[in-house]
C-alpha cells in the first residue's frame, strides 16, 4: 500500500494511492511527519462506514496522525493535535468515537469538573472579606456594593448538595437571608453549562420580591473560573420593581481554587462599578445555622 509522500511542506499529496483514492494530504508536526495510511488496518480505521471508528486507535501505537483526507463528497479532515513528536496512545473522545466504544476517554466539560471541586466542599463553612468595592459612578446611585457586608462577619456553608445543584448560603452577620444556587444544565446545543441564581428570603421564610435573579455560563468557562451575565428573567424583574438600568449589565463571576480561595464577584459590563468577596478554605469553621426558609 502506498504511504503518503513526505515533504517539509505544511501540506503535501496528490494523486491516487494503490487503492484509486486520493493519496492522503500530510503535514510536519513538531518535526514529524504524519504517514495514516500505513496499513491495511489503518486504512479500515480512517475509511471505515460511515466514517466511523472500526478500531481502537489507541492500539494504532508508532505513528501520528496530522491531517487526513477523508474520500467522498463530505470532505472530512479530521485533525488531531501532536504534543512532543506522536502520541503513543492518542486519546479518543466523544467527538470522534460512538458512544460506549472500548477504552474510551470521556471528555468532561470544565463546567463538571467545576461543579465537582464546589461538591468536595459540601457541609464545610469558610469565613470571607471585601478584597474590591468600587464605588458607582454618579449616575448609578443605586449600586449598593459591599456597604451591606461593612463590619459583619461573612460567612459561606456548602449544603444542599445535589447531583445537579448545589445550595451556597452566604450569611452576612446574623442575616441569613441569602442564598448561591448553582444548577447544572444543558442548553440548546447539548453543551453542560452553569446557572447561578439568587435566592433571597425574609426571616419567616417568605420568598423577597428580588430573589431568583442572576444568569446563565455562556461558554465552557475553566475548571477555576465561571462567569454568569444577568439573564433576561433577571432583567424583566429588575424593570418590574423600578431597578437601575444598569442592573441589566450585571455579570456575577466565580472562581475556585481548591483548597486555597472562593471568590464571588458582581460587576458591570458597561459600568467600574465591582464587588468581590473572597473566602479563606484553608480554615474550614463549624457550620452556621441554617438559611432562613430552610429551617424545615
Amino acid at each position: 500500500m502506498s504511504k503518503c509522500r513526505r515533504t517539509t511542506g505544511a501540506l503535501s499529496g496528490g494523486g491516487a494511492d494503490a487503492f484509486g483514492e486520493p493519496r492522503c494530504a500530510t503535514r510536519r508536526l513538531n518535526g514529524v511527519f504524519a504517514e495514516p495510511a500505513a496499513s491495511d488496518r489503518r486504512r479500515a480505521w480512517l475509511f471505515g462506514d460511515r466514517f466511523r471508528p472500526k478500531a481502537d486507535i489507541s492500539k494504532l501505537s508508532g505513528y501520528c496522525l496530522g491531517m487526513v483526507r477523508i474520500p467522498g463528497s463530505a470532505k472530512v479532515l479530521f485533525a488531531a493535535a501532536v504534543l512532543g513528536g506522536c502520541a503513543a496512545n492518542p486519546i479518543v473522545t466523544t467527538a470522534s468515537a460512538p458512544a460506549n466504544a472500548p477504552g474510551q476517554a470521556v471528555r468532561v466539560a470544565p463546567s463538571d469538573r467545576f461543579y465537582a471541586s464546589l461538591q468536595a466542599m459540601c457541609g464545610k463553612a469558610f469565613a470571607g472579606r471585601v478584597v474590591i468595592d468600587t464605588p458607582a459612578a454618579p449616575d448609578d446611585p443605586t449600586w449598593q456594593g459591599a456597604r451591606a457586608f461593612v463590619d459583619k462577619p461573612l460567612l459561606m456553608h456548602v449544603r444542599g448538595c445535589g447531583k445537579d445543584q448545589l445550595r451556597i448560603p452566604f450569611h452576612v452577620g446574623e442575616d441569613r437571608s441569602r442564598t448561591w444556587v448553582i444548577t447544572r444544565f444543558s442548553n440548546a446545543s447539548g453543551e453542560n453549562r452553569l446557572r447561578l441564581k439568587h435566592d433571597h428570603r425574609h426571616q419567616d421564610g417568605s420568598a423577597d420580591v428580588w430573589t431568583m435573579y442572576g444568569g446563565d455560563s455562556i461558554d465552557p468557562g475553566t475548571d477555576l473560573r465561571q462567569r454568569f451575565p444577568v439573564d433576561e428573567f433577571s432583567t424583566a424583574l429588575s424593570v418590574k420593581l423600578g431597578r437601575s438600568p444598569a442592573t441589566a449589565t450585571n455579570i456575577w463571576t466565580i472562581e475556585l481554587q481548591p483548597g486555597v480561595a472562593f471568590s464571588y464577584e458582581i460587576s458591570r459590563l458597561k459600568g467600574r462599578e465591582k464587588v468581590r468577596v473572597e473566602f479563606d478554605l484553608t480554615r474550614p469553621l463549624p457550620p452556621p445555622p441554617v438559611p432562613w426558609g430552610d429551617e424545615g
